[in-house]
């Protein structure tokens, strides 16, 4: 219990609260600079490697800008010279916006909600002594409900370590709360089950295999 309380109490009420300050003047020096990822040091806490610190897909670990302006939801990269490959990363994608006719202090203010609030410590689930490892060779589920609001899943790592994620709905607005789950991972009926089994944890699923606490609104 010990084990997981914890990074709870780290996560939750320390870094929720420190790096929704400290990050203001650090977003706002990245924007000025165009930096692919937070200074200082802080990209490896704070920071998103899987679509960079402010959602447009450009850290260099993971280039992801394969959405087209305008076309919401629609993954585009083909590169021939009569089919440009998309230019933007998902975080603009899902706003319904085109990030390059985003004025500076926009881009600043999207790029600061979406690591500050969104993805609060992204990259905390690549640090080995804080996040917990899903797999699904490395955990057994214990409880499970589908039901989408009333969701939950109660699991165990291979330590014998209980986790769990709730979703439920409240005054209209549905929140997620506990440890970051993909339902995907058994659930048998969903296409990427068998994906990622004859696959591996490759592409866009290859963050998946990590979890750490999260608590947010759907």
């Amino acid at each position: 219990m010990l084990a997981i309380l914890w990074r709870v109490i780290l996560h939750r009420f320390i870094f929720s609260v420190f790096f929704k300050i400290i990050l203001i003047p650090v977003t706002l020096y990245a924007t000025a600079k165009d930096l692919k990822r937070l200074p200082f040091g802080l990209d490896s806490i704070a920071g998103c490697e899987e679509d960079c610190w402010n959602g447009n897909g450009e850290d260099p670990s993971n280039p992801r800008q394969g959405w087209i302006p305008g076309k919401q939801g629609i993954w585009h990269e083909d590169r021939s010279v009569n089919k440009p490959a998309g230019v933007q990363g998902w975080w603009p994608d899902y706003l319904g916006l085109d990030w390059n006719e985003l004025s500076w202090i926009k881009k600043w203010w999207l790029g600061y909600k979406w690591c500050a609030f969104r993805n609060l410590c992204w990259n905390l689930r690549l640090r080995k002594w804080f996040s917990t490892n899903i797999h699904y060779d490395n955990i057994e589920i214990l409880e499970y409900n589908s039901d989408y609001y009333n969701y939950k899943v109660v699991w165990k790592d291979l330590n014998g370590n209980k986790y769990f994620m709730r979703r439920k709905k409240f005054l209209g607005m549905t929140f997620e709360w506990g440890w970051e789950y993909y339902d995907y991972i058994h659930n048998k009926s969903d296409p990427r089950y068998g994906r990622i089994r004859k696959h591996g944890y490759t592409k866009e699923y290859k963050y998946k295999i990590y979890s750490i606490p999260s608590f947010r609104k759907r």
